[in-house]
């Protein structure tokens, strides 16, 4: 630990002493072990200085040296190192500038660089992925729903009527892999794929598929998407 930043007296560091004193202490009546008998007297290195238990006893630490301890621990944050800081004037910039401005809803290019920009880039807390759980749907009975994406998705067709199946079919690809769209339309046939972010693998998936099966009338529906819809998230 580092000096400077916990300071104690002598009087507590005498009192520390006292307490592993005699019976008190934890090697009382055993053989000391070689490498304690090493550190024993003027062999420590702290002999006859100013430290106490590895804690430096009279020492203040100046405002500069704890201004750049401040600042170095300002570099972390749950030991990760972060890229930059931002200022409250630039923060109170980006909020007031977002003030009344409308999100929605988004043109087709402006979903379409959303979804590359999305393409390889992990799930935030809170999306849509990896909430698996049955939904007792009143047209296909009981299913299980990978995301509440795909849930709401669900949920949207049952509220229209429209007759749909989960994972319907599973198409092979040519690279050794098979494939499986989330929903399939009965009726229009139509398959949907529904996604909160692209994976590369499920983005190479897709486009063999697209290629592979160009007669199948499918399409990958992402968030942008279903808002679109009316589908509340």
């Amino acid at each position: 630990m580092p000096k400077g930043i916990y300071k104690r007296s002598a009087e507590a560091c005498a009192n520390i002493s006292k307490s592993k004193s005699g019976a008190n202490h934890p090697f009382f009546g055993k053989k000391r072990p070689e490498h304690s008998k090493r550190m024993t007297g003027k062999n420590n290195p702290n002999s006859g200085g100013k430290y106490c238990h590895g804690f430096e006893v009279d020492h203040e630490v100046s405002k500069e040296t704890r201004l750049k301890l401040s600042n170095a621990a300002k570099e972390y944050t749950h030991g990760y190192q972060k890229g930059h800081d931002v200022s409250d004037k630039i923060r109170n910039k980006i909020s007031k500038s977002k003030l009344g401005v409308s999100l929605g809803p988004h043109s087709d290019e402006t979903v379409e660089k959303i979804r590359k920009s999305h393409i390889g880039i992990p799930a935030p807390k809170g999306s849509g992925t990896g909430k698996s759980c049955y939904y007792n749907s009143p047209l296909q009975g009981k299913i299980w729903i990978r995301s509440t994406y795909e849930l709401a998705y669900a949920q949207y067709l049952d509220s229209k009527r429209i007759l749909w199946k989960h994972e319907h079919k599973r198409f092979k690809l040519s690279n050794g892999t098979t494939y499986a769209p989330d929903f399939f339309l009965v009726k229009s046939k139509k398959y949907r794929e529904i996604k909160g972010y692209m994976r590369p693998e499920a983005q190479e998936k897709v486009e063999l598929f697209q290629n592979e099966y160009p007669n199948k009338d499918f399409k990958v529906l992402y968030y942008e998407d279903l808002v679109r819809k009316g589908i509340k998230i």
